[in-house]
């Protein structure tokens, strides 16, 4: 048998080196480099969903029909975006555990599937019946509301290809999911680099929008290989006390509308609510009994 060859990943973006180092030559972050199994010579798989070579075609000719954005069933939400949701597209929502982000996409999945549209709703974490039993409690049932609970990636590619394609395909999370292209367990460099690759040119080759939830290290960033940001079109946190009923959304990277934007949430029994005038909702909290009031900055 030939000897498996060892390799180290950087954790920060993805750079490959022989041997180890207490520093990443690429991004120059200390102590990412990490030990993973190179794969056999040969034993590389064909991806899943490859259709052959690629055929150039002239940019005038490219259909831009079923392209069009469609909406997120909350304005705020679709105003902040710039466009909503353009087919096709990939989006990478992170945030601590238990902040809300499943909630606020189903929420999302199920507006979309009350539209019209098909929403595909893929859990690694929960059970079907857990996700129905909180879909019932927001009250997004829907017959064009899907769920599939699974840990491979290869559940999941088929059902993005052909004319039963969804619409908008959320992936909770990408941490949690395995590919059988890479190697090592759930959540390491490796594994989040296949699945999210696969699933991403999956559906760039069709019209569904993809929207991938990333856990957050203890720092807040975003856990993974940094390529994870590079490879989405638009980038957003859900940030916030959990032991507090408001929510933070932002607007980290947008290939589509402006950077930087943010929207308050309100958490409720039915889900996230949009809070629309911030300001005036948060200084609608002070005494009306005292004999004077001063509003500053700190």
């Amino acid at each position: 048998m030939s000897k498996i060859r060892e390799t180290y990943v950087c954790t920060e973006c993805g750079a490959k080196s022989s041997l180890w180092r207490g520093q990443c030559l690429s991004c120059k972050a200390w102590n990412t480099l990490e030990l993973v199994a190179a794969p056999a010579e040969g034993s590389r798989k064909r991806p899943v969903g490859s259709l052959g070579p690629v055929k150039a075609i002239p940019l005038a000719h490219v259909e831009e029909h079923g392209h069009e954005p469609f909406g997120t069933g909350l304005d705020a939400l679709d105003r902040v975006l710039g466009r909503g949701l353009v087919p096709g597209s990939a989006l990478l929502m992170g945030g601590e555990p238990g902040i809300g982000k499943s909630t606020l996409l189903l929420q999302m999945a199920g507006a979309v599937a009350a539209s019209g549209r098909v929403a595909l709703y893929v859990s690694g974490e929960e059970s079907l019946p857990q996700i129905k039993d909180r879909a019932n409690r927001l009250g997004v049932l829907h017959d064009n509301l899907l769920a599939v609970s699974t840990s491979r990636v290869e559940d999941v590619l088929p059902l993005l290809e052909g004319d039963a394609a969804p619409d908008l395909l959320i992936v909770d999370s990408v941490q949690t999911l395995t590919s059988e292209s890479a190697d090592g367990l759930p959540g390491n460099v490796s594994q989040v680099r296949a699945v999210a690759t696969e699933i991403v040119d999956a559906c760039k080759r069709g019209v569904t929008t993809a929207v991938l939830v990333g856990h957050v290290t203890k720092d807040g960033a975003l856990a993974g290989p940094r390529l994870l940001e590079h490879m989405v079109d638009t980038v957003i946190s859900l940030e916030g006390d959990r032991r507090q009923m408001f929510r933070l959304l932002r607007v980290l990277k947008n290939r589509f509308g402006p950077n930087q934007e943010l929207l308050v949430f309100q958490m409720v029994r039915q889900g996230l609510e949009v809070v629309e005038d911030p300001a005036t909702y948060f200084l609608g909290a002070r005494d009306a009994s005292l004999s004077g009031t001063a509003v500053v900055m700190a």
